[in-house]
């Protein structure tokens, strides 16, 4: 079965190696652009596109959406994500707002994701320290962008193996909260 990942590294290249010199047009006021030199506007489009055509004539949704689909391109751009990695992210998220899972579904694959990570990190306390990373992310992001967070969360998207992996990778991008030392 092809991951999320997979399927954004087929979409986005590989950013391990750098792009070839290509000219291109200078991006227009409002593009969203990364640190990679490529652009966010895809993977937020494919959201968010998605989810403002499906709200329709949901004003209050409507103009969550918009905020939403700003401070996403922000919070990506100030945590330096890879293009595919916003796209991995907001597919996961879209996938679980398509199909929400039951609780004992989430509590299933929950377990199963721990084993996972345990057997690939060759360890517990490896995979708790990914854990423990993800949810430095995740509570990051949850402060910036609660109404998305917060619907994730609701439709089961926590826990997910590609969002742990992907979320830890960020941990670091993280600015303390102001008073730590």
């Amino acid at each position: 079965m092809t991951t999320h990942l997979q399927r954004a590294r087929v979409m986005y290249g590989n950013p391990s190696k750098p792009a070839p010199k290509t000219v291109t047009a200078k991006p227009h006021k409002g593009d969203a652009e990364d640190s990679h030199g490529g652009s966010y506007d895809l993977a937020i489009a494919s959201f968010y596109d998605r989810r403002q055509a499906k709200l329709g004539g949901d004003r209050e949704g409507l103009e969550v959406a918009r905020r939403e689909r700003k401070e996403i391109a922000s919070f990506a751009r100030r945590h330096r994500m890879a293009p595919e990695d916003l796209h991995t992210m907001l597919a996961v998220i879209h996938e679980h707002d398509a199909m929400p899972r039951s609780q004992e579904a989430v509590e299933q694959r929950l377990a199963q994701t721990l084993e996972t990570l345990r057997v690939e990190c060759g360890g517990s306390e490896q995979a708790q320290a990914l854990c423990q990373n993800y949810t430095k992310f995740a509570t990051e992001l949850a402060r910036e962008i609660p109404s998305l967070v917060s619907r994730a969360e609701a439709n089961g998207a926590g826990g997910h193996l590609d969002l742990i992996k992907l979320g830890a990778k960020y941990a670091e991008t993280l600015t303390p909260p102001t008073g730590a030392t």
